[in-house]
């Protein structure tokens, strides 16, 4: 059985298997915290695309605690939650998010990590090559089968350990892997604007992270690429420290790591909230065809959460020779933060 709260290792970056590690974690600094996190790219029965992606953060660090408002030696158990769906064809975004303290969010028997406040109601197992996810809000339901076809990739960086990475800056060590080629198949439920219900079968793609460590970075430029061809290429850059990780799995399995890749923001829009957020980018990255251009398909795609605001929403990837390779989930910061944009567009 695994422990209900798991250990980690900074030090040495030992870790065990993705099934194990998909547990919680320990507090260990006043820094810890972790997420699981999906971005699924669907097609609804009739063909349109869907965007979505589900959350799950858990603030167990005594930092974060106070930071939400909770006494500091209150212990782990803070857990946020958020379901958003994007429906281009109606041009509809949902985006719904809960805060519980919660005692048992873990069930080791069938690995699932659970979420219940308010009506807002979440199970996600992880059965190895398999995934089920089932939850319920106000506005949304979902039952989804997810399985993966390529294998598991631990993310690598200058610290040269596979599965650990540097969240920003060396003293922000983070354990990272991805799930980048699962099938998604399943059932959507939601109601619009109008309080109109809309069900749907859904099938598509989805890539799933999960990460968990001693880091207090909240801005940073994300980019899951999914080519049509089955290769993916993750980018993950802190312009407030010049640290870049890149990761590309081939569509046959294969891993290769790299820093040497440029990110150039092209277009900025403010928010609902007066937050500055990109929707448009050029990277330059050391494989493939080198250099692509990534233009957001709506900037209504705004993910607002307590304390942090960014863009999270799909993709179009375009080559040199303007042709359309593939989607991706973009995830892009308030340019304030970070100081990118119109500030410095390229790091």
């Amino acid at each position: 059985m695994i422990e209900m709260y798991r250990a980690y290792n900074v030090t040495t970056g030992e870790h065990g298997t993705s099934y194990e590690e998909w547990s919680p974690h320990k507090a260990q600094t006043e820094k810890t915290f972790e997420w699981w996190y999906l971005t699924n790219i669907l097609d609804d029965e009739n063909g349109n695309k869907l965007f979505q992606h589900l959350i799950l953060l858990h603030s167990a660090g005594s930092n974060y605690l106070q930071l939400w408002g909770f006494d500091r030696n209150s212990g782990p158990g803070l857990y946020s939650c958020s379901f958003a769906l994007s429906d281009y064809s109606r041009k509809l975004r949902i985006s719904e998010v809960a805060l519980s303290k919660m005692e048992h969010a873990y069930t080791p028997d069938n690995n699932t990590m659970k979420f219940s406040a308010n009506g807002f109601i979440m199970s996600w197992a992880y059965l190895g090559a398999k995934m089920a996810i089932w939850g319920k809000t106000a506005r949304q339901q979902i039952e989804l089968e997810l399985e993966d076809t390529k294998g598991v990739l631990w993310h690598r960086d200058k610290l040269g350990i596979n599965g650990m990475i540097a969240e920003s800056a060396p003293d922000e060590p983070s354990f990272y892997y991805s799930i980048p080629t699962l099938n998604v198949n399943g059932l959507l439920s939601y109601t619009d604007d109008h309080g109109k219900k809309i069900t749907t079968r859904v099938t598509g793609e989805g890539w799933c992270d999960r990460q968990w460590g001693d880091y207090m970075t909240k801005s940073w430029e994300w980019c899951s690429m999914r080519f049509f061809d089955g290769d993916r290429v993750n980018l993950y850059a802190f312009p407030q420290t010049g640290h870049k990780v890149g990761s590309y799995m081939t569509c046959s399995g294969n891993a290769e790591f790299f820093d040497n890749f440029n990110v150039y923001q092209k277009n900025y829009f403010e928010a609902c909230d007066g937050t500055w957020l990109t929707s448009e980018w050029d990277y330059e990255i050391p494989i493939k065809n080198k250099k692509y251009h990534v233009v957001a398909v709506s900037k209504d795609d705004v993910f607002v959460s307590p304390g942090n605001t960014l863009f999270e929403g799909m993709g179009l990837i375009y080559d040199e020779k303007e042709e359309l390779v593939g989607l991706t989930a973009n995830e892009s910061m308030d340019l304030r933060a970070t100081l990118t944009g119109p500030y410095k567009n390229k790091f």
